[in-house]
């Protein structure tokens, strides 16, 4: 393998101050090019492979053929990344007397074309990669504050995106916001003299998305206004037959109505510091309300050829609070310190496009993104349990009993509801303790999180997971029921006849995944000696550093923090430093 990179990178400014004009004024702008073009040359062959599979009566090895020999080949492929940024601003700044003002105008266009080739790839995708991915937008800000006691800021945003059509390709977005510095005033600080300052502010604003991911954040369409692309292959059934007749299709429709996805924020909060400065900290409320969200119909038969287009569907508000607080102090040569943050956020889909149902608790529809739905477990089964519905499955002792919910006397997908909570946590809190002394310093972080779930998958709810020959854990053994630990089972029996009904997803595969985890510490000592200035060090310590030390959680089976549910990852590692700083 051979690879040759280049790399560019060019940039230019100019800016002019137009004082002349008016006091404050200047223009500035700047052009940039950026290419980045990787080159790859493979040459490969391949003998032929055999597998020993044991000797003969002779005791020669008995041979079997597994790969056939390659000639030599070669292969070539390129990337290429270039993007043009173009910037026009226009600033102004100006004091007048206790009023103080100012002011910006921007322009920008960005042009991204990033394309790769292969001797392989050689068709219509290719072809397309090196449109140019573009951007433009005109923005502008005003500010203005009176004495540092009152502050007000306006701001403005007209941008353009290639993701909808010409009449709808450019949004405004407004942003406005204010502050109050009550500890400003003379009065204030007489009448609680351990205030050193004080703020209030409030901001609201909107924000737009362009960006539609169907596939997770690794992949984006673009042109949503446009068919997503053609396919040729087999073409499409007619009638009731099952012969297909080959044709070229609309892999999914355009939309020529698509719009921005819009974001309206609120943040109302309070900045504060008392004692001298020894306790500072902030409190922030905030409310965000998604509309127009980018997705696609759920509710649609699927009877087209096609996939459908992306609208403008679903509403999700999202809210919470925020906590920060620090103190601080020193005592003669002692030094403390502590930090502590925490964080509440949740979020709710007040609409998205949903099959209509007469039961209620099945409907993601008031409930957070990401929320876990499945049925709700009675507990295992034994001979003589009574109002057991039809599980479509003959039980015996030890399969798992789900609660009929609707009371029809089945389970089926009717009877599930919302369990757990989302794979994000709710709740999210660290705090820092620290302090220094005659040279030495110490400090420690801590972080935990609550109101989080995790549902097993794969490997994590099927002993020996779906193929049967992988992993089983030991938990999947010890906890399993039998006759003898039906009392304290938490798992049901080992049986291959009843997994469809054993391991549906239900509550019993939900497990919490709060932890507080000792995330850093560190130790470390300041020397002085006597010839540290002889010989021109300044600074000499020694420390000691250590990660992820200490963890305690109720998950048990995967890191807390990990967002895998299904197969094991390699375990978070504990790791300890020791190390010398030498300055001169």
């Amino acid at each position: 393998n051979e690879s040759w990179q280049n790399n560019i990178q060019t940039n230019v400014t100019l800016e002019q101050k137009l004082d002349f004009i008016t006091k404050g004024l200047k223009v500035r702008g700047l052009f940039s090019f950026t290419t980045n073009s990787e080159f790859y040359t493979t040459r490969s062959k391949m003998p032929d492979l055999y597998w020993a599979n044991g000797r003969n009566a002779q005791g020669t090895l008995v041979m079997t053929k597994q790969v056939e020999k390659k000639d030599l080949s070669l292969s070539r492929s390129t990337d290429t990344d270039r993007t043009y940024y173009w910037q026009l601003n226009a600033d102004y700044d100006r004091t007048f007397g206790d009023h103080a003002i100012s002011g910006l105008l921007h322009f920008y266009l960005q042009s991204r074309t990033k394309s790769k080739d292969s001797d392989e790839d050689k068709n219509v995708s290719a072809v397309l990669k090196p449109i140019p991915r573009r951007y433009e937008a005109l923005s502008g800000r005003v500010t203005y504050n009176y004495k540092q006691i009152y502050f007000a800021e306006f701001n403005i945003g007209y941008t353009g995106s290639e993701q909808f059509p010409k009449n709808k390709r450019f949004g405004f977005f407004p942003a406005v916001s204010g502050g109050w510095i009550p500890s400003q005033y003379d009065c204030l600080q007489e009448a609680l003299p351990f205030l050193d300052y004080l703020k209030i502010r409030a901001s609201y604003g909107i924000v737009g998305n362009d960006r539609y991911h169907p596939y997770g954040t690794g992949f984006m369409d673009r042109f949503l206004y446009l068919p997503n692309s053609y396919f040729i292959g087999s073409g499409y059934q007619f009638g009731t037959g099952t012969s297909w007749s080959p044709g070229a299709y609309e892999k999914s429709f355009g939309n020529s109505g698509l719009s921005w996805e819009k974001s309206a924020k609120q943040n109302y909060g309070i900045d504060f510091s008392l004692f001298n400065q020894k306790l500072s900290g902030s409190i922030d409320y905030f409310y965000e309300k998604r509309t127009d969200i980018l997705a696609k119909a759920s509710t649609d038969p699927i009877i087209h050829a096609m996939s459908l287009p992306v609208l403008n569907l679903g509403i999700v508000s999202n809210k919470g609070v925020e906590l920060n607080l620090k103190w601080n102090h020193k005592i003669n040569s002692f030094r403390y310190w502590t930090n502590l943050n925490v964080s509440y956020a949740k979020n709710k889909i007040v609409y998205q496009d949903e099959v209509p149902s007469e039961y209620t608790y099945t409907l993601k529809t008031g409930h957070p993104v990401g929320q876990p739905f499945g049925l709700k477990v009675r507990g295992f089964y034994y001979e003589g349990m009574e109002d057991v519905a039809d599980h479509s499955y003959v039980l015996k002792e030890g399969d798992v009993v789900y609660e009929d919910l609707n009371h029809d006397g089945k389970i089926d997908d009717n009877d599930k509801t919302a369990i757990g909570y989302p794979s994000y946590p709710l709740l999210n809190a660290g705090l820092t303790l620290g302090f220094e002394y005659k040279g030495f310093d110490f400090s420690m972080l801590w972080v935990g999180a609550t109101k989080t779930s995790r549902v097993l998958e794969e490997t994590f709810r099927k002993p020996l997971g779906e193929t049967y020959d992988r992993s089983l854990m030991s938990h999947q053994f010890t906890d399993r029921w039998t006759p003898e630990t039906a009392a304290t089972a938490k798992l049901p029996r080992a049986t291959i006849d009843g997994v469809k009904n054993n391991y549906r997803d239900s509550e019993l595969w939900v497990k919490d995944a709060s932890y507080l985890r000792l995330k850093n510490i560190e130790i470390g000592y300041n020397f002085r000696l006597p010839f540290m200035p002889k010989i021109g060090m300044e600074k000499m310590r020694v420390f000691m550093t250590g990660y992820n030390l200490l963890t305690f959680d109720k998950l048990k089976i995967s890191d807390p923090e990990s967002m895998s549910s299904g197969v094991p990852q390699y375990p978070v590692m504990r790791v300890i430093n020791f190390g010398l700083n030498v300055s001169f």
